[in-house]
């Protein structure tokens, strides 16, 4: 069986570089293999990934399979969390349960818990497809890789396409982040008008746009440059494409606690703050007048307020303690180790997990 194994974050067309939701589009049309797994330049996999999956595959029909990972922090990605590496250590050697999710039971637990959506089948670490699955995003949602960010827009769209989602219960890769992965830039606070500089320079480079334009319910929400507020366009999104149920939405969406969610992630140290503020006070608006009310009293009276404002969370001094947890989730520092790199963070999961 032939394998896609990876993709890397930006890929370029001469000296023009391609936005990162085409660049992931254009590899995956290229593919060659029977089954694609997409990783970051960052990421890493498993020694016994192509193993287990060649197996399981001969087994198993289904075009779209899910499956644990592990994670691992670069040395330079400072907030406290440099060279962590962790992973559960409930898996026992060559014992692998196969399950299946409910796709909109997924969708439903991850509005209530935002946390949720980096388990979701992303069509990138935790997740792979066949090829013939390409058919099946375009058939049921009229685009391949549509939305703010590739990763989350595929999770979303994925669990609502699929009734049950094929559960790998085994660790095949790890998620990696430096300082500069492109997830970790966009999640950062503009506090320097270098910052600012920087992120108007990289985003030429590697973006989340793609051609993507907003949908009316997406309006709904602004669009800022944070993972959570992707997610709610991604699943508005979902809606407007009727691929996820308006009920859902009008059922399940709590839009107060979204609104304080994105207030919470807000720093006052950004430069953009005020902006911001006065953005999600526009969408509180569309919401109606009592919606407004209540915005007005809970978050934009105090959001206005001048104070003390704390630098980021942890600098880069690590805040994380080593060890086993009861639930068998292992969290180590890995420089202890030696570990610089994904490779080696690979290879020391894998003498640590005993797999």
């Amino acid at each position: 069986m032939r394998f896609y194994g990876r993709c890397q974050d930006t890929l370029y067309k001469g000296a023009r570089p391609l936005i990162i939701s085409r660049s992931f589009e254009y590899a995956f049309l290229k593919a060659k293999g029977e089954f694609i797994i997409a990783l970051g330049s960052d990421d890493g996999l498993l020694p016994w990934t192509f193993e287990v999956l060649d197996n399981i595959l001969a087994r198993y029909p289904d075009k779209l399979m899910m499956w644990d990972r592990g994670q691992y922090q670069w040395p330079d990605y400072g907030c406290g969390i440099s060279d962590r590496l962790d992973f559960s250590g409930v898996y026992e050697y060559d014992k692998i349960d196969i399950g299946y999710i409910d796709g909109v039971d997924f969708i439903c637990n991850t509005i209530l818990n935002e946390n949720n959506m980096y388990l979701l089948p992303l069509c990138y670490i935790n997740s792979g497809f066949r090829r013939e699955y390409i058919s099946t995003l375009l058939e049921k949602t009229g685009a391949l890789w549509d939305g703010p960010c590739h990763d989350i827009y595929t999770g979303v769209v994925n669990s609502c396409i699929n009734q049950k989602i094929c559960m790998i219960k085994y660790p095949l890769t790890i998620a990696g982040m430096t300082r500069k992965s492109t997830g970790a830039t966009y999640n950062r606070h503009l506090t320097t008008l270098d910052s600012i500089i920087n992120r108007n320079e990289n985003w030429k480079n590697v973006n989340y746009i793609g051609g993507w334009a907003r949908t009316q319910m997406e309006k709904m929400i602004p669009h800022f440059t944070t993972d959570v507020s992707i997610l709610y366009h991604c699943l508005l999104r979902a809606a407007a494409k009727k691929i996820l149920s308006q009920e859902i939405i009008t059922e399940v969406v709590d839009w107060k606690r979204w609104f304080m969610g994105l207030y919470k992630l807000m720093n006052k140290k950004d430069l953009s703050y005020e902006r911001q503020l006065r953005e999600l006070r526009y969408e509180a608006k569309l919401q109606g007048e009592s919606f407004l009310e209540w915005f007005d009293k809970n978050i934009f009276t105090e959001g206005l307020e001048l104070e003390e404002v704390q630098d980021e969370l942890g600098g880069d001094a690590k805040n994380y303690v080593q060890g086993v947890a009861e639930t068998c989730h292992v969290v180590l520092d890995a420089s202890r180790y030696g570990v610089t790199n994904i490779y080696e963070a690979v290879k020391l999961m894998e003498k640590v997990s005993g797999l």
